[in-house]
């Protein structure tokens, strides 16, 4: 068996299509919050943070 290395980006360098949906699970409440400073208050988005799920 062939073990699996996770794919490290920086979240600002994810490009979505207008309407696109990304959910990410087990995410930390410190994790949401790194990834709202990483995107900036300027953002395009909307984010949502619901029981560990982005």
């Amino acid at each position: 068996m062939t073990a699996v290395s996770p794919v490290v980006k920086p979240v600002s360098q994810m490009r979505l299509t207008s309407g696109s949906t990304v959910n990410i699970q087990d995410i930390s409440w410190e994790e949401f919050e790194s990834i709202l400073q990483e995107l900036g208050e300027k953002r395009s988005l909307r984010v949502a943070y619901s029981k560990s799920t982005l």
